[in-house]
This record gives C-alpha cells, structure tokens and sequence, in this order.
C-alpha cells in the first residue's frame, strides 16, 4: 500500500540528504535521461535505465525494511 511506499521514499530522501556524494549520482543519472527538458513525460525506458536509483532504493529496503518481520539484530550468537 501507501505506506510502504511513503516509508521507502522518506529513508531514501534521508539517507541521500546524509550522503552528498550519493545525491550527485543520483542528479548526474537524471540529467543523463532526462537532459535540460523539465516538460517531457516520463517513459518505462526512462524508468529502467535509473540503475543508480534503484541500487539506492534497494540499499534503503535493506538498511530500512518495510516489512517488519525481518530481523536485523540476532537473538544469538551464530558463527559462520
């Protein structure tokens, strides 16, 4: 749903506000597609060759999972 969504895209927003290197790429990817032309719609094309962006959404799912039952802190100790 909604929230899911909202939840990813505020760590997102958070975590390249954190990392201004990241938020460069991230700029540098878009003027890559998208150019100087702000009145363009955006196409499926478009949506797939954001690799960046999508590696950035991901590490934000890992780091901050929307899905609860995901445990990030072990009840014990394991060794691998």
């Amino acid at each position: 749903g909604h929230e899911t969504v909202a939840h990813t895209i505020t760590w997102a927003l958070y975590l390249v506000g954190l990392y201004p290197d990241v938020q460069a790429k991230i700029h540098e990817e878009l003027d890559g597609i998208f150019g100087t032309d702000q009145n363009r719609y955006v196409t499926e094309t478009d949506l797939n060759d954001l690799k960046y962006l999508e590696c950035v959404l991901k590490e934000t799912n890992r780091l901050y999972s929307v899905v609860p039952i995901i445990a990030r802190h072990l009840h014990e100790d394991t060794e691998i």
